[in-house]
């Protein structure tokens, strides 16, 4: 606390400049001005890290070293709590610190030099009611700042715990846990909580909106209790998350974690939206599957499908974007944001000749593959060497997966994903071959070592069927070649607003409950 009289205050004029008064247990946490928690990088423990990593692809520059925040995390916690433990036996005050001027310096030299003042004993203090402080043993002291910061501490390694477990982390559970980080600075060591008003306020209104924002509330807690408790019904323990009332509506909603990857911000945000709205289907799903609503499950998964294959034409046209001319700037656009299906037409119409030679490899006995397999080793391999292929279309599909299987179980996760092969043929034709090596494969053994691609054909649309064509039937397609592929563009893949499926599933899930599974 610094107390800094004004120009005509008495002490001003007595000499005094400003007292300071700080206690002194701070030095057992101060190493060279650096305290526990204060890593900025920290928040990133609670994203899932599928997410972090998808969000790193899009944005460019340098990754977040989740290994590093996460020693820096373990580090603070033990310093924190090794300090409090070990210095339990020590005594410690309130230290005060005086600025004076020369001339009020100078006289208390000249008493100090008087031999009677000099050798006077001090006045014993004893505790005494009106006395302005508190006697409090240091042990006591310390084991409750030890609890107070173990309240948060377990709770973020108890949600933690299941990254490391490979599980998923929720939007929801990453909120919370980033509460938990963001009070645990001021949970062992004296802070100005005004200025946090996430944890201060109870409520808060946007000035650009004038929408209502919810906070800790700790502001009325400490003035009912005395302490800064967490408003009661603002957190579900037992689901680790927010009160799904106020869940929406939370301060740590914000994008704090992805402002260093603001060069490439539109595709940054869309790829978090895009986590955040599968989120919230989720929930839905999870609602769906033991009411038995076909029509909200379906809705669902279609989106999931759509959302999955539109990601896929992203990076594809990203990574081949330095390769071809686009036709305008609007063009471009379309196809970046996966408007744009991958065919055989609509990549040779847009390649440059010149820097984008390309081949179809056959089926040989070496290289035996079908379609369904290119489709599986564009989606579904796990080996940990191919991580030129670890692309965010990739993240989003498990994250979908992922949240497939909390809704139901591993069995209909499999079977969604099963279905989506052919959901994915039908509206892309041709995409790279893909390879432990690269993302895009050249061929070094061929004359200009063109790009390896491959191409699919289905019977019944190479053959010119007129009416329904069988998409969703694997054995109509066929693995197509240089001179084999299916011309044109592939079928309009319409875009889905996550806000009106959710409507949409929500009216499903009424009094009537919408067509029912059997």
């Amino acid at each position: 606390m610094n107390l800094t009289p004004n120009q005509t205050n008495l002490f001003r004029k007595g000499g005094l400049i400003y007292s300071q008064f700080y206690a002194s247990n701070k030095e057992i946490f101060d190493s060279a001005k650096t305290f526990p928690f204060d890593n900025p990088m920290l928040e990133a423990l609670a994203v899932d890290p599928y997410l972090t990593k998808a969000t790193q692809m899009v944005g460019g520059g340098r990754g977040i070293d989740l290994g590093k925040v996460g020693q820096s995390y373990l580090q603070s916690r033990d310093r924190t709590l090794g300090a409090l433990q070990k210095n339990a036996g020590k005594s410690y005050g309130v230290r005060e610190e005086h600025r004076v001027n020369l001339e009020l310096l100078q006289a208390i030299a000249t008493l100090l030099e008087i031999p009677e003042f000099r050798h006077r004993a001090a006045e014993p203090i004893t505790p005494a009611i009106g006395n302005p402080f508190f006697f409090l043993p240091t042990e006591n002291v310390f084991e409750f700042l030890q609890y107070n910061c173990l309240r948060f501490i377990l709770p973020f390694e108890t949600i933690s715990r299941s990254t490391a477990s490979g599980q998923h982390v929720s939007w929801e559970q990453t909120k919370l846990m980033v509460m938990l980080l963001r009070c645990l600075p001021s949970s062992f060591d004296s802070a100005l909580l005004r200025d946090k008003y996430a944890l201060w306020k109870s409520q808060v209104t946007d000035a650009s909106t004038g929408n209502q924002k919810f906070g800790l509330g700790m502001e009325e807690t400490l003035e009912k209790f005395g302490f800064c408790w967490l408003l009661q019904g603002r957190i579900d323990w037992q689901r680790s998350r927010f009160a799904p009332t106020i869940a929406e509506k939370f301060i740590f909603n914000d994008r704090d974690l992805l402002k260093s990857y603001k060069a490439r911000w539109g595709r940054v945000c869309t790829v978090q939206d895009t986590y955040l709205e599968v989120e919230r289907l989720g929930r839905l799903l999870t609602r769906c599957f033991p009411e038995r609503c076909s029509h909200g499950i379906d809705c669902i998964t279609e989106y999931f499908n759509n959302v999955c294959i539109r990601a896929y034409r992203r990076d594809v046209w990203s990574a081949l974007k330095h390769l071809i001319d686009f036709k305008d700037q609007e063009d471009e656009q379309k196809c970046l944001n996966g408007d744009v299906g991958l065919t055989h037409s609509s990549i040779n119409s847009r390649r440059k000749e010149e820097n984008f030679p390309w081949f179809f490899p056959k089926p040989c006995n070496k290289h035996r593959f079908t379609t369904a397999s290119i489709v599986e080793g564009q989606w579904f391999f796990s080996n940990k060497d191919q991580r030129v292929w670890e692309k965010p279309y990739r993240h989003l599909f498990q994250h979908c997966f992922r949240v497939v299987e909390r809704a139901s179980n591993r069995g209909v996760a499999d079977m969604w994903a099963s279905l989506f092969v052919p959901r994915f043929l039908r509206y892309n034709w041709t995409f790279p071959q893909h390879s432990k090596h690269s993302f895009l494969v050249r061929d070094s053994k061929r004359r200009g070592s063109p790009l390896s691609f491959h191409t699919t054909v289905h019977r019944q649309s190479e053959a010119g069927v007129i009416g329904r064509v069988k998409w969703s039937d694997l054995s109509l397609w066929e693995v197509g070649t240089e001179n084999r592929f299916l011309a044109g563009e592939a079928p309009h893949l319409r875009t889905l607003d996550a806000s009106a499926v959710a409507k949409e599933v929500e009216r499903a899930l009424g009094p009537i409950g919408g067509r029912r599974l059997p």
